[in-house]
C-alpha cells in the first residue's frame, strides 16, 4: 500500500481562503478573502468572491478558516 500523503483540495461550494494577487498564500499576516469553490480542472479553481469569478491553481488557495474573536 502507498502512504503518500494525499494533499487536500477543496470541493465544488466549498469556501477557501485566497489573497491578493501579489500575496503569497503561505505568508500568514497576508490578507486573507473567502471565496467560493465554482469549478475544479486539474490544479485550476475557478472562484466566486462577490459574483466575481477568479482563477487560482490549488497551491494558491488554503481552507477557511474564521479568525477567533
Amino acid at each position: 500500500m502507498n502512504d503518500v500523503p494525499v494533499p487536500w483540495a477543496p470541493l465544488v461550494g466549498e469556501v477557501v481562503a485566497i489573497v491578493p494577487p501579489d500575496w503569497e498564500i503561505t505568508t500568514p499576516w497576508a490578507p486573507r478573502i473567502p471565496a467560493e469553490v465554482v469549478h475544479i480542472a486539474d490544479n485550476l479553481v475557478t472562484l466566486s468572491v462577490d459574483g466575481n469569478l477568479r482563477l487560482r491553481r490549488l497551491h494558491q488557495i488554503a481552507p477557511w478558516t474564521e479568525a477567533p474573536r
